[in-house]
């Protein structure tokens, strides 16, 4: 912090995934699609690196454990850091989330600024140092 101002804020998501069937579930995959200059490079999401969409990079998670009918399980774990470079896509943006499995796709979007919050508040661009 700089002034009562954040310089920087860091989040680490986890991502689970639920079995709402009844049936095993052995093969599925995850993608997740996040605005490129969010994600610190060399971090988790790196080895996943997909392709790109415009701004966006795209990650792909396979399923490597069966999940049974009702069970949930940690899918990945990762981290943002925003400052004033990324704010606008941290307050603009969204979290893309596509899960591929033998039922279908089931696909979810979330605002990155609704989503991570810091002790309950939604953060705005006024809490932050805007370097020049």
């Amino acid at each position: 912090m700089r002034e009562g101002k954040y310089t920087s804020v860091r989040f680490y998501p986890n991502i689970l995934i639920r079995n709402a069937g009844e049936k095993i579930e052995k093969d599925y995959k995850l993608e997740i699609k996040i605005p490129a200059d969010l994600y610190e490079e060399n971090s988790f999401l790196t080895n996943h690196f997909s392709h790109h969409e415009g701004r966006y990079s795209v990650f792909s998670f396979k399923g490597r454990d069966l999940i049974f009918g009702g069970e949930t399980k940690k899918m990945l774990e990762f981290t943002i850091k925003i400052n004033s470079d990324n704010l606008n896509s941290f307050l603009d943006d969204n979290l893309d989330l596509k899960l591929y499995y033998s039922g279908g796709v089931h696909e979810q979007r979330f605002r990155f600024s609704e989503l991570f919050t810091y002790q309950g508040y939604v953060l705005k661009k006024r809490d932050f140092v805007i370097e020049a």
